[in-house]
């Protein structure tokens, strides 16, 4: 939709069952909670996919989805697939937000008044910072945590 997917990829010598045992012995339920739960992620564990959220110690509402397959490779190898992917909601937000701040904007320049441009384009960069750059300091997260779980190098793809 409005932002870009990241696709990852990444081979383990786990076999697909040790895979799924560990995701499922990382990931709590979906469930809603005021403690926060001792895993590392949270979402949905099925035998060849998942849908889970890396579990944050502090609040970010631009923490991706985190969408992949597990499959069998050569080499008895297993080959995890994943995209990151921010919640629908948070992108029409973010939308709905830049329409409003461009209207702010355009309102500001036919007034003239250089403070409202100025607040307008402070507020307009702020916003595209936290959109661009949020979601990216979590994606270096949840590569680590897959490198750590599975021992191995997470590669990034190109989009599909």
């Amino acid at each position: 939709m409005f932002s870009q997917n990241h696709y990852f990829q990444f081979e383990t010598t786990f076999t697909a069952d040790e895979v799924h045992q560990i995701l499922v012995e990382n990931t709590a339920e979906n469930t809603f909670s005021f403690f926060q739960p001792n895993k590392e992620f949270q979402g949905q564990i099925n035998k060849e996919t998942f849908r889970i959220k890396k579990i944050l110690k502090y609040k970010n509402s631009f923490n991706p989805i985190i969408i992949g397959t597990i499959k069998n490779s050569v080499n008895q190898k297993t080959q995890i697939e994943y995209q990151l992917k921010l919640p629908t909601f948070i992108e029409i937000f973010t939308i709905i937000w830049c329409i409003f701040m461009v209207i702010f904007f355009i309102s500001a320049l036919l007034i003239a008044q250089p403070i409202a441009i100025g607040i307008a384009v402070i507020i307009l960069l702020f916003g595209f910072l936290l959109f661009y750059f949020l979601p990216k300091l979590v994606k270096d997260t949840i590569s680590k945590t897959f490198e750590n779980l599975f021992h191995t190098n997470v590669i990034p793809q190109k989009k599909k």
